[in-house]
């Protein structure tokens, strides 16, 4: 195998380990994002309730709104995350398996 060239097998197999990492980053913002934006929202009402009724102790409201508001989140968007993942899934193994075959 020459050491400069088209890179052959070798070129295969990284193409197929990018498409692998590019589908799981894929994955992993689509699940978290709408919480990630629901939980900054949250942080921007909070801001301004806590600027307009300065007595009231924002933190100690803020921390439980934001931990259910998160884990209502999680539960809502836990299905949405299993179709994503079971519809990438059969790609990735298609990945692996030219992984396997060494490129």
């Amino acid at each position: 195998m020459p050491l400069l060239g088209d890179g052959g097998l070798f070129a295969d197999g990284i193409g197929a380990l990018l498409g692998a990492l590019t589908t799981g980053s894929t994955i992993a913002i689509r699940i978290a994002a709408p919480i990630m934006l629901s939980l900054f929202l949250i942080n921007v009402a909070l801001g301004f309730i806590g600027r307009t009724v300065p007595q009231l102790n924002i933190v100690t409201i803020g921390f439980p709104i934001k931990g259910l508001l998160a884990m209502v989140l999680m539960a809502v968007a836990l299905p949405m995350g299993i179709e994503a993942f079971t519809a990438a899934l059969g790609e990735m193994v298609d990945w692996v398996e030219v992984l396997a075959r060494g490129g």
